[in-house]
């Protein structure tokens, strides 16, 4: 029997468009308005298109031209797709730890990432003679580290430790025999503690002197072990855009090579140890394209420096689902943003994937999120076959504009870095910091607004839940233990401590500091609104009683209808009660109404030329019994004056700074 399929002319039976046709077909939906009034401008300075076509693709060669696994990977670096499926465990509990990161394995995992210190969190450090308690998995002596590895050599180990990490692998090296076959990772990064610290026990010139040693003690004790971390997240974890993720890992990636190969490192080796982990973040289209445009950019940096072996221009990109944009309320939509992000990750085209836990802003997470977490995965790659697709997301016109936007504006911001003397002197200028803080301060401004939706937090939120009970950041808090030994500079000497008795808090003595710079500090866009909702909780559960918002409807249907719609979502936010009522456009009878519900807020809700009528022989009536505070939802720009005349308090309208007005309105009707 003939193929037909293969016997299909499509271009025959689809006639060519043009791309003036689909703009009349966009003019023509848009009931006129030009197509240009779907531009919008992302983060990162670019504008995107409603949509792409080939012609977009035009000067785009060098990312197209290239098959996965060649050159300069922008299509992944391996022929497959086939990423590791990675399952975070952060018990306390060694023991617990090692049971639950075989659990992992049986039931899908493909690696292990054991949390010592999470993204954040402060370095243990002597307070007074104390010490500041660690969180994650309390690894602090040999035989905590014997507990928590024992059985599970044969599959890949990771640490995310942070400020810890050099510690932490010393320790892990003390229990392995030399040569051993102990593959994974450590996310050792000087660079990155230096931010997270803001100081520095090192001069400049020591640091990377130092990081050459431990590495060339690391590669003689395990030689397939990863033991240079740049971190990423931890760059948008603090707020940055993808434009600054890429340029500020590849500064600190040739950082690395540059003063590495003048320490008797060659660059093959430094490439056989380096990695970077990115955080994915919820724009969908722009994290894929984050990572095809790393893997570009970075193969072309390797290259200048003449690596020997083909595979030295390969990145290694392990991606974790990312916090900034986790939230305590409404935590379940944590299980969507994972989801797409950990498909951002995989069309991407990273090496391993870690989706955290969807109730990891909460608390620290149980058996059922963890295998949430894990199940994630599993299905992206063995049911939906995200697995089995070479770079699913290429040929795409708007994800291969994209890429190639990025890294274009990624290598402008590159240059600006090596401009200042590169990485470190970058961030010793504060450069890096700064940038990054515009870039936060823009995000955080957008989310105030609701210019930018965080679902169940600035948008949708659940007026009635609770967290404050069920609310446990600091889970898995473990005192740190010293041996009273002094611990040695050197890589080689401290392992064998370790081997002899040396316990992890011994490493975090006081010292004093070389240098310091600014710090980077990661945290989560929902942190302002969490804080806001937490103090009407805290209220209520000393007074009894939450603020109540009564929003008054009345007048046209259609615009009071959207009001208050728009005022609902506005005042749950806060965590207040919000209730409703519907009044014609006799005051007094609308005052008998507040009178019933005992409001201490009450919002107008009506179309802009119905206010005025409404708002002023109201307010006297409710001046007679209860001042209760009267807002209008909207902003009738030529009855602004004459209303506050008349006594309304505030207004509220999609130009409001959210957080600003709750917060000020909590204040007041907040005070016990």
């Amino acid at each position: 029997m003939p193929n037909k399929i293969a016997s299909l002319k499509l271009n025959d039976d689809f006639a060519p468009v043009t791309t003036a046709e689909w703009n009349e077909a966009v003019r023509k939906d848009l009931d006129g308005s030009e197509p240009s009034k779907l531009l919008w401008k992302a983060d990162e300075g670019i504008t995107v298109k409603p949509f792409y076509r080939a012609e977009d693709l035009k000067d785009l060669e060098r990312q197209l031209d290239s098959a996965p696994g060649e050159f300069p990977f922008v299509r992944g670096t391996r022929a497959a797709n086939d990423w590791s499926i990675r399952q975070t465990i952060g018990l306390a509990d060694p023991a617990q730890a090692n049971a639950a990161a075989r659990q992992a394995l049986a039931a899908g995992a493909e690696s292990i990432a054991f949390t010592v210190l999470p993204e954040g969190a402060t370095a243990p450090q002597r307070t007074q003679g104390a010490f500041v308690s660690l969180r994650g998995v309390a690894v602090q002596s040999a035989g905590d580290m014997r507990l928590l590895i024992r059985g599970l050599r044969g599959a890949p180990l990771c640490f995310r430790a942070h400020q810890a990490a050099r510690a932490i692998l010393m320790l892990y090296l003390a229990e392995l025999k030399d040569g051993v076959e102990a593959s994974g990772s450590i996310d050792f990064d000087p660079l990155g503690d230096l931010l997270l610290e803001g100081a520095s026990a090192r001069m400049a010139d020591e640091i990377f002197a130092d990081t050459a040693e431990v590495m060339k003690f690391a590669a003689r004790k395990a030689p397939e072990l990863r033991t240079l971390a740049v971190r990423a997240s931890q760059f948008a974890e603090a707020g940055a855009t993808a434009v600054q993720e890429i340029a500020f890992a590849l500064a600190a990636g040739v950082e690395y090579l540059s003063e590495l190969s003048e320490r008797a490192l060659d660059v093959d080796e430094i490439c056989e140890k380096i990695f970077f982990v990115f955080a994915v973040g919820s724009n969908y289209f722009f994290q894929i394209a984050k990572l095809r445009a790393f893997r570009m950019m970075w193969a072309e940096a390797v290259a200048q420096f003449k690596p020997k072996y083909a595979d030295s221009n390969k990145a290694v990109v392990e991606c974790v689902t990312a916090r900034w944009g986790m939230t305590a309320y409404g935590a379940h939509n944590n299980l969507l943003r994972g989801a797409t992000e950990a498909m951002s990750a995989a069309i991407g085209g990273c090496d391993s994937i870690e989706v955290t836990p969807f109730d990891a802003a909460v608390k620290p997470s149980d058996d059922f999120s963890s295998r949430l977490a894990r199940n994630t995965q599993i299905i992206l790659k063995q049911e939906a076959y995200l697995g089995r697709v070479a770079d699913p997301g290429g040929g795409s016109y708007y994800v291969e504009t994209l890429t190639d936007s990025l890294a274009r504006e990624a290598w402008k911001l590159f240059q600006k870095v090596e401009a200042q003397g590169g990485m470190l002197k970058a961030i010793q200028a504060g450069f890096v910091q700064q940038e990054i803080a515009n870039s936060r301060r823009q995000k955080d401004e957008a989310i105030a607004a609701r210019r930018r939706n965080l679902l169940g937090v600035n948008q949708y939120p659940d007026p009635d839940e609770r967290v404050l009970g069920t609310l446990d950041r600091d889970g898995n808090v473990t005192s740190l233990r010293t041996s009273g030994k002094t611990p040695a500079s050197s890589p080689a000497e401290l392992a064998s401590q370790f081997a002899e008795g040396l316990m992890l808090g011994d490493c975090f003595a006081p010292g004093i500091s070389a240098f310091t710079v600014e710090k980077l500090t990661p945290y989560r866009a929902a942190e302002p609104f969490e804080a806001l909702r937490l103090r009407t909780e805290q209220h209520a559960g000393q007074t009894g009683h939450r603020p109540r918002v009564l929003l008054l409807e009345f007048g046209d249907l259609k615009m009071r209808q959207a009001r208050a719609s728009f005022s609902m979502n506005f005042f749950a936010a806060a965590g207040f009660e919000v209730i409703s009522a519907v009044s014609g456009l006799d005051p007094v009878a609308a005052g008998k109404a507040i009178a019933e519900r005992k409001p201490d807020l009450v919002v107008l809700c009506s179309a802009d030329p119905q206010y005025p009528v409404m708002a002023r022989p109201l307010i006297e009536i409710l001046r007679q019994s209860k001042a209760i505070p009267v807002i209008v939802a909207g902003y009738p720009k030529d009855d602004i004056e004459q209303l506050q005349r008349d006594g309304v308090a505030d207004f509220i309208h999609v130009r409001s700074n959210m957080l600003e007005v709750l917060t000020r309105w909590q204040q007041q009707l907040c005070q016990s």
